[in-house]
């Protein structure tokens, strides 16, 4: 019963939100554009069996791709029936959290956090389209529900015993959820851990049986990836012959051009011919190939393979270099390139045709070298100047707590939906109120977990919010990433100030009337019950009243693969 008044209630308000406002394109939200424009991309070229260039290579984990080429063909008219199912998985994210803490907490405490999961308006940002987050949630809680999790106290006696198939169940959820997010490998890593804490040494043999499901679920997937990075790298064979150019080269020259990755040859001997040409140059010979590296600081190196995919690194960089501020940013990528003796020594106009506003370029050595050497990129900037690296680590930070701590229903109650949408990212409130009432919300929050800091049942959430935070700290500060830690945070909440979690502190997992029998019955006083009540009247309102505005602008007077920061206004 619990469960299915939880799944109605968060499907409605889900429904209600989608329905309420125009949309900023065909998969998503004007709250939230994210990827959205991506996975459309991909999924119209896979549908009309048009080759699509972000395929050649292992950009992203294939998770999400492969999900949504399954549910759309790309066209805006057929695109309701994916949007449904983001929706659905959305409102999944309510049961499941009962589900997990209701053993481990009592059935009053999960049920009103499960409640407050329903009715976050950062949780119904995530399932407004079609974005990874709302898909690797839904697979992250189910993973959190294989997870073995001792009913004692710290300092009770006794393992639990974590059993073969769940041990595989618990493996092959996690290995999903790497391929839609790779960073997913260090949470599992962690509840790993975890789990072998719980079951000591009688849980060895499950964790290995875990690891081993993990493991295969991905391989397939990753030796796909390093085929196509090596094929990438070395191009049609038999190699092409390299094509006439200006002036001639020595033949050592050319043999050094021709061991360059397949699609860095014939920039390479485009450029330096014009170079050598400029400088006066007959002929090209093997000392002259250094132009390119007097040009650009580097000399063009293969693709590495990475861990599902090549964009670690990459990420890294841009995340830490110092153009960026927090949250998403491709401006390292523009920095100019040291052209040592300056412009009369290379080909005119260079400079402007150099890439330009964050587009990646592989033909172009700056692009190239920031991939292949991204974390010693990374590391450099933060070396260079530690005092801003811990700045842009605590914006990153603020922007996770964004998106954990939001506000109720359509209307974002109390602070309000409207206000930045950052690039790649959904829109949070930005008024001084809206940052009060977060600080107002991680203090309770906080103080309800101190409150069941003994509740082993607990942990693996915990956990989970940890590893999120951390990648945000490391990587791009994102709202949509904070928003992953919406339960953990709600359920801090909830112990705060609801009757039963700090009794079930105590340890004793299903306390206060939160045995599973028991947990049949509704667990939710006629006041809670009318509030939500009163919640859903209101979005129904909403969704026949409000209207939206980017940058003052309706919906669509922007091009869906701009992804730029904009100004969200609900009306």
């Amino acid at each position: 019963m619990p469960a299915l008044l939880l799944f109605v209630v968060a499907l409605v308000l889900r429904v209600l939100f989608v329905a309420a406002t125009a949309d900023g394109g065909p998969g998503w939200h004007a709250g939230f554009q994210g990827d959205a424009p991506v996975w459309q991309g991909i999924a119209a070229n896979l549908a009309a069996g048009r080759p699509d260039e972000q395929l050649a290579l292992p950009l992203r984990p294939p998770g999400m791709h492969w999900f949504v080429a399954q549910l759309w063909d790309g066209a805006p008219g057929s695109v309701w029936t994916a949007r449904l199912v983001f929706v659905v998985l959305g409102a999944l994210v309510a049961p499941l959290v009962w589900w997990l803490l209701r053993r481990h907490v009592g059935a009053r405490v999960a049920f009103c956090t499960a409640l407050l999961c329903a009715a976050s308006s950062n949780l119904l940002l995530l399932s407004s389209g079609l974005h990874n987050e709302t898909l690797y949630l839904v697979l992250a809680l189910a993973a959190l529900g294989c997870q073995p999790v001792g009913t004692r106290p710290v300092g009770g006696a006794g393992a639990v015993a974590w059993r073969g198939p769940t041990a595989l169940l618990w493996g092959a959820l996690h290995g999903a959820s790497c391929l839609v997010r790779a960073e997913h490998i260090l949470t599992a890593a962690v509840l790993l851990l975890l789990a072998l804490h719980a079951t000591g040494r009688r849980g060895a043999r499950s964790a290995a049986l875990a690891a081993v499901a993990l493991a295969l679920v991905l391989l397939p997937w990753q030796l796909r990836a390093n085929a196509l990075v090596d094929a990438y790298n070395q191009g049609p064979q038999p190699a092409p012959e390299l094509p006439k150019v200006a002036l001639p080269w020595n033949d050592d020259a050319l043999a050094t051009v021709r061991a360059l990755p397949a699609f860095q040859r014939y920039p390479v001997l485009a450029f330096v011919t014009e170079t050598v040409k400029a400088r006066g140059g007959n002929r090209v010979r093997q000392q002259d190939l250094a132009v390119v590296r007097q040009a650009y600081d580097c000399w063009p190196e293969p693709l590495p393979k990475g861990f599902l995919a090549i964009y670690g690194g990459l990420n890294f960089f841009l995340a830490n270099s110092k153009e960026a501020a927090g949250g998403f940013s491709a401006a390292a990528l523009d920095r100019e390139p040291p052209l040592e003796g300056g412009d009369i020594h290379y080909p005119p106009g260079l400079r402007g045709m150099l890439p330009r506003n964050g587009v990646l370029t592989l033909s172009y050595p700056p692009h190239l070298d920031a991939i292949v050497h991204g974390s010693q990129k990374g590391w450099a900037e933060i070396a260079a100047d530690p005092g801003a690296a811990m700045a842009r680590a605590g914006a990153k930070l603020w922007h996770a707590a964004e998106g954990a701590v939001g506000g109720v229903g359509g209307y974002a109650l109390p602070i309000g939906l409207s206000g930045e949408r950052r690039q790649v990212d959904f829109v949070t409130a930005t008024s001084g109120w809206s940052d009060v009432w977060r600080l107002l919300v991680l203090g309770a929050a906080a103080f309800g977990l101190w409150r069941l800091r003994r509740c082993r049942g607990v942990w693996p959430l915990l956990a989970f919010a940890a590893t999120k935070v951390a990648v945000v700290a490391v990587y791009f500060g994102y709202a949509r990433q904070g928003a992953l830690c919406v339960p953990i945070v709600a359920l801090g909440v909830v112990a705060a100030f609801v009757r039963g979690g700090a009794g079930d502190a105590a340890g004793d997992g299903v306390a206060n009337g939160g045995s599973v029998g028991r947990a049949r019955a509704l667990p939710a006083s006629g006041w809670l019950l009318l509030a939500t009540v009163a919640l859903l009247a209101l979005d129904v309102v909403r969704s026949r009243m409000t209207t939206v505005a980017v940058d003052g602008e309706t919906t669509n007077a922007f091009a869906p693969t701009d992804f730029r920061a904009r100004q969200i206004e609900f009306r």
